[in-house]
């Protein structure tokens, strides 16, 4: 069978273009601003939206002037001014910024109030109005740039920019993936199952650590955080991705793939790779849709949260204020996490039929306590342990012994080198799109577990593979449609054995129709849910 285009995907970092190739763009990493909006009556103060300021200085007003009114009557005579923003709208020809105005004007009245010889009398009148103007924030160590007429924050080196474009790691030439390390950016994950429920294992729980943060999120931590015009995507595994919400369907970097979508009841977002995630008016996810249709829902009391799927199963969480599990419950087992005064985890309590474990976790880094250095299992044994630089980037892996050590060197001309277990080495360059570290080029021994040695890639400007060479200058070709999905693939590009495969998909779910290979057409029929109902395979 032919490479495909997600095993490539899978073999290599899916992460950005060289800047040689884009001379527009700066040697800095691109990523999504934030807005606030300011307000002259409160100069100190940042607000989340262009309706928040007016509605505090609208309650300061009434406040103030009822007790001025109340002081009136008991002394018989008195004047009181009540200012009250009535309205907010956006200011005539204001200017724009990433699509979203930039300022907002709100519209005045002035009720002024007399009590003289016990005669009340109340006047009102347009007043003064005035301005709410929408700013760009960057993170720290990071600065404003505009480029194609968006704003983006420049972080100068990735290593220490602020989670954001912070993806999964992809699998390393030779590691066979094993305690995974993000080498375009450092990044130590770690994934750690805590329940898996049912036969078919749908209904489970697991966590995922992210170096770049030190937290621990859960699986159903994806969340939407609302701030006004603009919406930040949290995922499980700490990536964000930000969204401009001026239409019912929100605009995002070109290099977000997936769509998020207004609802009557809050938001839906579409994941490229055929997920969704329901979330309610307060950004909490309240439903999740596997890639083949199977549902389970999301239901809050207090501080408890029960997730149910469709054969009636459940389990039951509580999560701190950073989406980190407290406690799990469920039909075989409880469990309890606890966190030191910095909340990171470090022990895991989990209690069945009367018997107790306990796994512990080690954060041994001088001045940087989010490090995981280590873990130490239920037997008591410590089974793995990484170390870092003195930028926080992973720089080794091993487990118990010594066992499948890994080496992670971070060179000074940009690329990256990993010495896996065996003492072979792959050097990995990149280029960066839109913000995201892609490999372009992997220079290694070629084996069984490096098969993409001397290969090169490039990718368009959303950030989707576009050509992939391998070491025989064998050309792989690739096409998309606006959503991102592979509409065509041309292998062999250029010789006589080329052969073209191009794929229909539905119009809605990112699920192919038809394949259509040079020797026969594959067909594939869904439900409303997508999942899939059948497959047929015919000739050419």
């Amino acid at each position: 069978m032919q490479t495909t285009l997600l095993q490539i995907k899978k073999a290599i970092f899916l992460f950005l273009p060289l800047i040689s190739l884009m001379p527009n763009l700066s040697n800095a990493i691109p990523i999504s601003p934030t807005f606030y909006y300011y307000d002259q009556h409160y100069k100190n103060l940042k607000f989340n939206n262009y309706m928040e300021s007016a509605q505090k200085y609208n309650a300061e007003m009434q406040a103030q002037y009822d007790k001025c009114v109340a002081a009136a009557v008991a002394r018989g005579q008195g004047g009181c001014n009540n200012h009250q923003g009535i309205d907010v709208s956006i200011k005539e020809n204001t200017n724009h910024i990433n699509g979203l105005p930039s300022e907002y004007l709100v519209k005045a009245v002035l009720t002024t109030y007399s009590l003289i010889n016990g005669k009340v009398t109340i006047q009102e009148a347009q007043a003064n109005n005035w301005p709410v103007m929408m700013k760009i924030q960057c993170p720290a160590g990071t600065t404003t740039r505009e480029l194609n007429g968006r704003w983006y924050c420049d972080c100068p080196d990735i290593s220490q920019c602020p989670v954001d474009n912070s993806s999964g790691p992809p699998p390393m030439c030779g590691t066979g993936g094993t305690n995974p390390i993000n080498i375009t950016n450092g990044n130590k994950y770690q994934v750690e199952m805590d329940y898996v429920g049912g036969a078919t294992g749908e209904l489970k729980f697991f966590r995922t650590y992210n170096s770049r943060d030190g937290l621990w999120r859960h699986n159903y931590s994806t969340h939407l955080r609302l701030a006004g015009t603009t919406a930040s995507l949290v995922f499980e595994h700490g990536r964000e991705s930000f969204f401009w919400i001026n239409t019912p369907i929100a605009t995002s970097m070109p290099t977000e793939l997936g769509r998020l979508i207004t609802t009557p009841t809050g938001w839906t977002y579409y994941a490229h790779s055929n997920e969704r995630y329901e979330f309610d008016q307060q950004g909490r996810l309240v439903v999740q849709i596997s890639q083949d249709g199977k549902r389970q829902q999301l239901s809050y009391s207090q501080a408890a949260v029960t997730v149910s799927d469709e054969l009636g199963r459940s389990l039951t969480f509580t999560e701190d204020a950073y989406h980190q599990p407290l406690s799990l419950q469920t039909e075989e087992f409880q469990v309890a996490y606890q966190y030191n005064a910095n909340q990171r985890l470090t022990q895991l309590t989990r209690t069945q039929s009367g018997q107790v474990e306990q796994r512990s976790y080690h954060y041994e880094v001088a001045g940087n306590d989010r490090l995981l250095t280590g873990i130490t299992d239920e037997r008591g044994v410590r089974f793995a342990t990484w170390t870092y630089d003195d930028k926080g980037r992973a720089t080794s892996s091993e487990h118990a012994g010594g066992a499948e050590r890994t080496l992670v060197t971070y060179n000074t001309n940009g690329t990256t080198t990993v010495t896996n277990p065996l003492g072979k080495r792959a050097d990995y360059h990149f280029q960066i799109v839109d913000g995201t570290k892609l490999v372009n080029l992997i220079v290694g021994q070629p084996s069984a577990n490096c098969k993409y040695a001397y290969s090169r890639f490039t990718y368009n400007p959303r950030g989707l593979l576009s050509s992939h060479i391998d070491r025989r200058n064998q050309v792989t070709n690739y096409t998309y449609n606006d959503r991102g999905l592979e509409v065509s693939r041309t292998e062999a590009d250029g010789t006589p054995q080329s052969r073209t495969i191009t794929t229909t998909w539905h119009p809605t779910l990112n699920l192919p129709l038809t394949v259509t290979e040079p020797d026969r057409i594959t067909t594939y029929r869904y439900d409303d849910q997508g999942r899939q109902l059948s497959q047929s395979v015919s000739q050419r």
